[in-house]
């Protein structure tokens, strides 16, 4: 009984080196496939990106506008100053003027409406923006027209005359003259504000670059090292 247990000990013992021994020749084979393996397989870091380029602009940004509105309210300012000036000498020299004053009245009067009426439209012509300058004739004529019946519209009322009453009732005249200033003067400013713009494409840009920074991993087993690097675009 003893000599069995001894001859089965001793089978177990050689069986255990010779696993022992096996896994011994193995394991080298193993970790230098690994390591050459490794080698061949380096990670190496991901390409930086390329720079990304600025967004481009949008239609309503690729033009660019310039306001010219200042020599429209030069134009009307000069339209005023001469009808107020015919206004004024007319008044100072009544009825029984004499007739070199009478020329200067008309000429001052009929230039000032007729410079208020296409001195700005021809801004917009030399400017080359025709349809501005109709639209500018359509509102210094229709605004001021407007302005006039609407206020003979809501004038008061004329008193209940007597026949020998030759006094003449100007309510309606009155109150649409004042309707035909604010209309001219709603023209004017509304054209200034509105028309009197150029319009111009922007000069063409190179795109510029948009700095980017980055993280890239790196892994080299061969070496055993690891690490991070930091990199950076358009800097």
């Amino acid at each position: 009984m003893t000599g069995a247990k001894s001859r089965t000990m001793t089978t177990f013992r050689h069986r255990t080196l010779i696993l022992v021994s096996a896994l011994t020749v193995v394991f080298p084979y193993a970790a230098r496939a690994d390591e050459g393996e490794g080698s061949a397989s380096r990670v190496e870091p991901p390409p930086a990106p390329s720079p990304v380029p600025a967004p481009a602009p949008s239609p309503a940004e690729a033009a660019a506008r310039t306001w010219y509105g200042g020599q429209v309210l030069a134009v009307d300012g000069a339209s005023a100053i001469s009808l107020t000036t015919g206004i004024a000498l007319a008044s100072a020299t009544g009825a029984g003027g004499s007739a070199i004053a009478d020329v200067a009245v008309a000429g001052l009067l009929l230039g000032g409406a007729g410079t208020y009426a296409l001195g700005a439209p021809v801004v917009h012509i030399a400017h080359g923006r025709v349809g501005a300058a109709a639209l500018s004739l359509g509102l210094r004529i229709g605004l001021p027209t407007a302005g006039f019946f609407l206020g003979g519209f809501i004038s008061p009322r004329c008193p209940a005359r007597r026949h020998d009453d030759f006094d003449i009732c100007l309510n309606g005249l009155t109150y649409g003259s004042y309707g035909a200033l604010l209309g001219a003067v709603a023209a004017s400013a509304t054209d200034a504000a509105a028309l009197a713009y150029d319009v111009e494409p922007h000069q063409k840009q190179k795109p510029k670059r948009v700095p980017t920074l980055g993280f890239a991993p790196q892994v080299d087993p061969a070496r055993g090292s690891y690490g991070i690097s930091l990199y950076g675009v358009g800097l």
